[in-house]
């Protein structure tokens, strides 16, 4: 009953082989194996069960039908160019508030050279930086870092690859000032002189690896709420440079069709995965810092 069905599909043929080749070994009498492929269909025309030699013929059945699909799908793929659609405009984008309405008109007359905010660059070096906490079962100390050195260039970037559980957001932890408990030892030094708390906090960035970026808010008032907060006045005293910066940033992390979008939450919808992860770099660039931290920052997935 499966005669028809076998001729046909390379599926069936592969599904034929595995059978015959089950009951058609030592553990089974040929009496036997005949009576378990009849009952099971596996027949000739002329009421003869499959031998061995079906083996070979559909595993040559099937790597010709997959040399035949193979070269047929490349000669339809070579003559035929699928269209994409291109992303919505940033005009496009429908914006229910009229406050939001009157905001993208405004950004459409910003002229479109990018307004860069001065930076000081910043040579980050650090030698034999060990990290010492508590053990959880007993009073003995575990070390997490030992004697790392390390040498950070300005306008260069460093990747610290690793496995998981090596220590590589425990070592930017230490090295950002982040760590409020346990031990830190070793000489961290910023442009040659002694990392100070308060100045590295105000030149440098962290992205964090979870994403804690607001849902009530679209991506531009994001990005521009930490610029407000925390650029600094002496080199950006009015709010229309802020704004100017701002769509600046979100031009370069390529969030302009998304600027007047909610973030959202994953239970109510919202930005992707990779959509957060720019926004929340958008919103460390938007304080122009002369260092940036990145955790868990994974090739993006669009």
């Amino acid at each position: 009953m499966f005669l028809g069905f076998f001729r046909y599909n390379p599926l069936a043929w592969a599904y034929r082989a595995l059978v015959v080749n089950a009951f058609r070994n030592n553990e089974f009498t040929k009496e036997e194996s005949d009576e378990i492929l009849i009952r099971t269909g596996f027949v000739y025309d002329d009421n003869k069960p499959f031998d061995r030699e079906w083996i070979t013929f559909a595993y040559a059945f099937m790597c010709a039908h997959i040399f035949l699909s193979v070269l047929t799908s490349a000669m339809i793929l070579s003559s035929t160019r699928v269209e994409t659609k291109s992303p919505p405009s940033y005009e496009a984008i429908e914006i229910p508030d009229e406050r939001h309405s009157e905001s993208v008109k405004s950004n459409q007359k910003v002229c479109d050279d990018d307004v860069n905010i001065p930076f000081k660059p910043i040579t980050l070096s650090f030698e034999n930086v060990c990290y010492d906490v508590k053990s959880s079962t007993g009073e003995e100390d575990i070390r997490l870092l030992s004697n790392v050195d390390g040498y950070f260039r300005p306008g260069r970037m460093c990747a610290l690859m690793g496995e998981s559980g090596a220590g590589k957001t425990t070592l930017m932890d230490v090295i950002a000032m982040r760590k409020n408990s346990g031990n830190i030892s070793g000489d961290i030094r910023i442009n040659g002189s002694p990392q100070e708390k308060l100045s590295f906090r105000r030149c440098s960035g962290y992205v964090e690896q979870f994403d804690i970026q607001s849902p009530q808010l679209t991506v531009r008032e994001t990005v521009l709420f930490s610029a407000r907060l925390r650029l600094d006045f002496n080199r950006v005293k009015t709010d229309k440079e802020k704004e100017h910066f701002c769509d600046t940033v979100i031009r370069t992390l390529e969030l302009t069709p998304l600027a007047h979008c909610l973030v959202g939450s994953n239970e109510g919808g919202g930005l992707s995965f990779e959509q957060k992860k720019r926004l929340s770099i958008a919103v460390e660039l938007a304080a122009s810092p002369s260092i940036l931290f990145l955790d868990e920052v994974r090739k993006f997935d669009s």
